[in-house]
This record gives C-alpha cells, sequence and structure tokens, in this order.
C-alpha cells in the first residue's frame, strides 16, 4: 500500500471521527477545572512564581480557556495532513524526475539498466556491523540519518527506472 492509499484510507475513516472527539474535546476540556491539591505543589520553593503561574489549569490543546477558538483543533489538523500530502507529492516527483535522469544517463551510456545486486549474508552482516560500530563510536547518527536518507533515495530511483524499463519491454 502506497502512502496515498494508506492516507486516503485515513481520511475516509478514522481522521474525520478524530476531528470531531478533538473538536469536541476542546471546547469541553478548558471549561472543566481541575485542581491539584496544595500537597503536590507544596514542594516549590518560590511561591512567587508559583503564584503568576495557574499550574492547575492545563490548556491540553489549544493554549487558552476560551472555548470561542474551537475551529482551531480541526484546522491545525487540516494545515497539518496538508503539509503532509504536500511533501509527499513532492518526494514522488522528486523520485519521478531524478528516474527520468537516470534512465537517460544509463541510455546514453549504452549501459542498460541493471537489476538490483544481492550481496551474501555475509557481506551485508560485515558490512551492518562495522556501520554499527563507526556510528557508536566516531560517526554522529545525524549523519548517517541522511546518509541513509539519500541511500533509500538512489534505492527508489533505481527501482522505479527498473520498472518502468520492464513495463516498456511488456508492451
Amino acid at each position: 500500500m502506497s502512502f496515498s492509499e494508506g492516507l486516503d484510507m485515513c481520511l475516509r475513516t478514522s481522521v474525520p471521527v478524530l476531528f470531531v472527539a478533538l473538536t469536541l474535546f476542546g471546547i469541553s476540556y478548558p471549561q472543566t477545572s481541575g485542581t491539584i491539591g496544595p500537597s503536590l505543589l507544596s514542594w516549590r520553593a518560590d511561591k512567587a512564581v508559583e503564584a503568576s503561574f495557574d499550574f492547575t489549569q492545563n490548556d491540553l490543546l489549544l493554549g487558552t480557556h476560551d472555548p470561542f477558538f474551537w475551529f482551531l483543533v480541526p484546522l491545525f489538523g487540516v494545515v497539518s495532513i496538508g503539509i503532509c500530502v504536500g511533501l509527499n507529492y513532492i518526494a514522488l516527483l522528486l523520485t519521478h524526475v531524478l528516474a527520468v535522469i537516470y534512465a537517460t544517463i544509463l541510455r546514453l551510456l549504452g549501459r542498460a539498466n541493471s537489476s538490483f545486486i544481492v550481496s551474501s549474508l555475509r557481506r551485508r552482516l560485515i558490512v551492518t556491523s562495522v556501520l554499527i560500530m563507526l556510528v557508536w563510536t566516531v560517526i554522529p547518527y545525524q549523519f548517517l540519518f541522511i546518509v541513509l536518507c539519500i541511500a533509500q533515495l538512489a534505492t527508489c530511483v533505481r527501482a522505479l527506472s527498473l520498472a518502468r524499463e520492464n513495463v516498456s519491454f511488456g508492451r
């Protein structure tokens, strides 16, 4: 199942229920006043800070007690889903463009789009062990994450290019 199909299924089934539930919770929750006993707050030494902030009110969803802003909860949800959909289409566009460029370069070089090279289990274990040791000792994990994202993009581009080539031969 692709990301688009999964998102479509979620938008049809669970997301509307989630929006309604969060909206109702956002409207009803700020009106309830949860009280915390003084014994739980007595550990604070600075009473001036405690007096300036009301720690007994937890504005979980909106940060305000005013139920007038009930529409912000579903609006934030719609914006978040829109950002996810936009990033998905940008990633798909980038993958398709790079696959066309990759296939064109292979065609110009006169090489066929070869299938993926499958390495032995022993080689994969050795490479994985060395990478784990390097990340554990030397390489920052953020750098490795970026490298793995680029490797995933390259794998997807090669797979899409190979799939297009196999489809064109099948016609």
